[in-house]
């Protein structure tokens, strides 16, 4: 019983630390020292909607700030050019006068390839629009500013764009009427859902391969994941990109999405806006943006999605998704090789420490079943973003660790360590063998865990010759811990 306290102990230190490293989901990463600078992106914020007043589009307010957009432009050597159109659509039904502002730096290559930055500076009737989207329109004229004078390959549009909000009428409009858009092999788009958190690349265009390797060569601070890719896909939701997809560009979709509960109201203001997720947004766009200008734009779209994941928002792990079924068959085969080799395959052991693991996922289910009552009842609180998160997660997380614990020290005890792991990590497996064949973007989730567990498990009964991977489990519960604490 004092082991299993033990482990009790590490596994809450295990956790706690990936609660600490994992703060960047909430906050957003704090900005490195590049040359994108913050302080300056977020003085030009202010100045673009000094009013602190909502701009819908076709609004006196909305032409404000298209003017100072203009004059922000001219002041950075560039001619911007405006597209004006009373554009009507039936996806969303209706019509908006637009005035998206386009600037087109060119590249010393063939005109025929460009790269369009995109944002939209037009917002819903309620709100000022700091996150969605000024801070993103800010962050375009930073680089903007910052890309003058240098020289790149391929030509950069710039579009700042109008009627987003309407019905994405202004990308509509750049798309189906513009000369510029036949060039435009790579989109790079920004928007918000909040005011707060990292700069999330959320959306892909198909076959995201090499898309996958810029970002993740280029970003100082990546944070992203292919299940939000998939996710996103089924979802009815639309941005910008939507249409850019539609008309054939690949394209890479950022956007921070915390304090989702000040969205599209009176309260998304400069004020409340974090200046670490306007930072993100800028670095992210300033460093794919460099990386990309001198890429052979023709080969953008390779053939076949990847698989990823950030780790603590430091660096990008992906792989091409076609090898997670036979990786992951691969795995199954060595957790039945090392069941073998510890002698657990025998049914008595392997019914107890089945019905140990039935145990943990039925209670940790009704734990969060009982703790959804006094956790979802809370003054002000949001369905998307509560106010007081932190109770939740440890309650959370404490309740399924009682659980795990229960259940060790009862069923899985008499099942004994090698049969219990065994039974444990073929679940694992057989749910990353489900996923990999439904859900290819978010294989990863269970795939990673059993890779480390596997990897480790195969070695360490080599080594201690048959006895039950020990440490092969505390590694591959590291590997789950993290998917778990990051989702």
């Amino acid at each position: 019983m004092k082991s299993s306290w033990r482990w009790l102990v590490l596994n809450a230190l295990l956790l706690g630390l990936m609660f600490a490293g994992l703060r960047v989901l909430d906050t957003g990463p704090t900005p490195p020292r590049t040359d994108f600078d913050a302080s300056r992106a977020y003085a030009t914020l202010k100045s673009l909607n000094p009013e602190n007043k909502p701009h819908p589009a076709s609004s006196r307010e909305n032409g404000h700030i298209r003017h100072r957009i203009e004059t922000a432009l001219h002041n950075y050597s560039y001619a911007p050019s405006m597209q004006k159109t009373d554009f009507c659509t039936s996806m969303h039904a209706g019509c908006t006068a637009i005035e998206n502002v386009i600037a087109v730096k060119k590249g010393r290559g063939s005109s025929e390839n460009a790269i369009l930055v995109t944002s939209h500076y037009d917002s819903v009737p309620a709100a000022p629009g700091a996150g969605d989207a000024l801070a993103s329109i800010a962050a375009m004229l930073e680089v903007a500013r910052l890309t003058a004078k240098e020289t790149f390959n391929n030509d950069i549009i710039f579009l700042f764009a109008d009627g987003e909000e309407t019905g994405l009428r202004g990308a509509m409009a750049f798309a189906e009427q513009h000369p510029d858009m036949v060039r435009v092999k790579l989109v790079l788009n920004f928007e918000a859902r909040g005011v707060d958190g990292p700069s999330t690349m959320f959306e892909t265009s198909d076959n995201n391969a090499r898309l996958i390797e810029t970002f993740a060569g280029a970003a100082n601070r990546p944070v992203a994941n292919s299940l939000m890719f998939e996710v996103y896909r089924k979802m009815p939701n639309n941005t910008d990109m939507t249409i850019y997809k539609q008309a054939g560009a690949a394209g890479l979709n950022f956007a921070f999405s915390r304090g989702v509960a000040l969205y599209h109201s009176s309260r998304d203001n400069v004020d409340n806006l974090s200046i670490n997720s306007l930072a993100h947004h800028g670095d992210n766009l300033l460093t794919v943006l460099r990386k990309a200008a001198d890429m052979d734009l023709s080969t953008i779209e390779a053939q076949g999605n990847k698989t990823y994941f950030d780790l603590f928002g430091q660096t990008l792990l992906h792989w091409p998704a076609s090898l997670n079924l036979a990786a992951l068959i691969a795995a199954i085969l060595i957790l039945v090789f090392i069941g073998a080799k510890t002698g657990v395959l025998r049914l008595a052991p392997l019914a107890i420490a089945l019905s140990g693991a039935i145990a943990v996922i039925v209670g940790s289910i009704a734990v969060g079943w009982i703790l959804s009552y006094p956790l979802g009842v809370w003054p002000g609180i949001h369905p998307l973003d509560h106010p007081h998160p932190w109770p939740a997660r440890i309650a959370l997380v404490a309740g399924s660790m009682l659980v795990a614990f229960l259940a060790g020290t009862t069923l899985c005890r008499r099942a004994g360590a090698a049969a219990s792991l065994f039974v444990n990590w073929m679940i694992m497996g057989l749910i990353a063998l489900a996923l990999a064949i439904l859900l290819p973007g978010g294989t990863y989730l269970a795939l990673e865990p059993v890779f480390v567990f596997t990897i480790a498990a195969l070695l360490e009964t080599f080594l201690k010759k048959g006895e039950a991977p020990i440490i092969a489990a505390t590694l591959g519960l590291a590997a789950a811990a993290y998917m778990a604490v990051y989702h």
